[in-house]
């Protein structure tokens, strides 16, 4: 037998990769990655634009920009896996630490290809996820075809990445486009990006009002003179606009409401702060962030720990704050009769949800093997296990969330006061949580976290958004319209009469059903229900077609 004596620590580099690809679950997660790349590393001077094709039928989608672009030694150290990013190392504000981004592409796709430019010479190369496949059984090094080394051109610098052979059903634009003005609003930074033929712009929520908080005590002394606002906005936000964006030398580390997920009026709040001695925390002992895209801060890192509880103490104070305002607007007169109005078309719309269910019902049963359906009818018809429904013999309490937890964390238990989300009255439609004295009942959780969307059917709600905001909002995690007060053609309808004034139920109706028919698309397009977007468009002409036949009386003479 032969002896060993040494011992050293080895890595399957190409396992690394394929793990490393498996945070990269979404198209527009893989597109976000490459087109921050294209934002964040340009020549000095050059206004950074980054151009995204998305190619349906071929399945592929192509990401150019007008970056420095790389050579071939640039391209090695790109294809390094874990390598240390060489402008951080000079002290350089971008977004990426260990160039974890070349692993993107194969979250969705099989094969990238990276043709790049700078200073006139051209470089072209490709990787196949059946090569890394083989790598991986092998333990070998990774192969990548050079198809073009450093050859001379007249092109400008940049770099285009082309993601072929794509797994995904359907590639989602919407859900692409919707992401990248999201994190556009969040970059704070100057740039301009194309998905096909739409130029996407920064969203920022509609604000209510804004809060300033500076830290004092030791919350100064591990935080620094900075700044922490906290904004509410008029409308409820989707998950990747909620929270507090933390900061660090302009780059966005995480966004988080710490602790306040899941909370009444949670959903409502946005913010940011900007933390300069963040950015050193990455080769600490226990380091603030790791390799991945996952925009989340170590919860174990001391200085992280310091932000998170100063955020969470003012977010938390805000949101009492918007519960209270809420509770007393609920109050009002105008409020009950308004609710009164959207109960009556929540009811309309949910009876054709229901036909609808029925429907997806019978097809999946004609179709064996129809999980996408399936999926569908189950989240639809309230089946989950991990669902509180009213009728059981546990005690229980009402919860109107109007949104859910964040992607990652759980919902924060009740506060000493005993405040949870009974402070505000609840609306028709709300869930239920176990609690202690409750006035209605509920079947057991099996221990399980609720969810805290209205999983039977959809509920409606007036909002005053403002006036330059939409008509009306659908809001997936609750499946709630939000009718928008404030619009002019609301206000207009709305002048010298009353919400109950047959003009004003009508247009309101007309609002409520062309939002619900978007919604039920927005619904099955997230399980890729349709394989072509003429079946999308065909959904929502059928559904306006059914519920406006079912609202028909209202429209008869008076």
């Amino acid at each position: 037998m032969t002896k060993i004596d040494t011992l050293s620590v080895t890595s399957n580099i190409a396992r690394d990769l394929l793990q490393s690809s498996g945070v990269f679950t979404h198209e527009r997660l893989v597109v976000w990655e490459y087109v921050s790349n294209g934002l964040d590393y340009v020549d000095p001077g050059v206004h950074p634009v980054v151009q995204v094709k998305i190619e349906q039928k071929c399945k592929k989608i192509i990401c150019a920009d007008n970056g420095r672009g790389m050579g071939i030694s640039d391209l090695q150290n790109f294809f390094t896996m874990h390598g240390k990013n060489l402008d951080r190392q000079e002290r350089k504000s971008v977004r990426g630490f260990f160039g974890t981004g070349k692993s993107a592409a194969f979250g969705i796709a099989g094969t990238m290809r990276v043709t790049t430019v700078k200073d006139n010479k051209r470089s072209i190369v490709e990787l196949r996820k059946d090569d890394i496949k083989a790598a991986e059984d092998s333990g070998s090094p990774i192969p990548l075809t050079i198809l073009a080394s450093e050859e001379p051109c007249t092109l400008q610098n940049g770099t285009t990445i082309e993601i072929e052979n794509i797994h995904l059903k359907h590639i989602d634009q919407k859900s692409v486009i919707d992401y990248i003005e999201r994190h556009l609003s969040q970059w704070g930074k100057d740039g301009t990006v194309f998905v096909n033929n739409h130029e996407c712009q920064v969203k920022e929520p509609p604000l209510r009002d804004e809060h300033i908080f500076l830290p004092s005590g030791d919350s100064k002394d591990a935080l620094g003179d900075t700044k922490l606002f906290v904004r509410t906005s008029t409308i409820p936000l989707d998950k990747d606009l909620q929270g507090i964006s933390i900061f660090s030398n302009g780059v966005l580390y995480e966004t988080t409401l710490a602790g306040s997920e899941g909370k009444d009026l949670s959903n409502y709040i946005f913010g940011s702060i900007e933390i300069p001695s963040l950015a050193d925390e990455g080769d600490s002992k226990i380091p603030a962030f790791d390799l991945s895209r996952r925009m989340q801060l170590n919860k174990k890192n001391p200085l992280v720990q310091k932000i998170h509880a100063f955020i969470g103490i003012h977010v938390e104070e805000v949101r009492k704050k918007l519960v209270k305002e809420e509770k007393e607007r609920r109050k009002t007169e105008l409020a009950e009769k308004l609710q009164t109005e959207a109960d009556k078309i929540a009811e309309l719309i949910n009876k054709d949800f229901a036909d609808y269910r029925e429907k997806l019902e019978d097809q999946e049963a004609k179709v064996a093997g129809s999980t996408d359906k399936r999926k569908f009818i189950t989240k639809a018809t309230n089946t989950e296990e991990d669902l509180l429904t009213e009728g059981g013999n546990i005690s229980a309490a009402i919860d109107h969330l109007v949104g859910g937890p964040a992607e990652g964390d759980t919902a924060s238990p009740p506060t000493e006061e005993g405040e949870r989300d009974n402070d505000v009255e609840p609306r028709k439609g709300a869930s239920l949580v176990e609690a202690d004295d409750g006035p209605k009942k509920a079947k057991e959780s099996r221990g399980k976290r609720q969810h805290t969307n209205r999983a039977g059917g959809f509920n409606v709600e007036f909002r005053e958004a403002g006036e330059d905001e939409a008509r009306a909002e659908y809001e997936s995690e609750t499946r709630t319209i939000y009718i928008n007060l404030a619009h002019p053609q609301l206000q207009a309808a709305l002048v010298g009469t009353t919400v109950e004034d047959v003009k004003f139920r009508r247009l309101a109706y007309e609002v409520a059903f062309s939002e619900y028919a978007i919604g039920l698309v927005h619904e099955l397009n997230a399980i890729n229900y349709y394989y072509d977007i003429e079946d999308a468009i065909y959904e929502v002409r059928e559904t306006l077609n059914r519920v406006s036949r079912a609202a028909a009386p209202l429209y008869a003479a008076q």
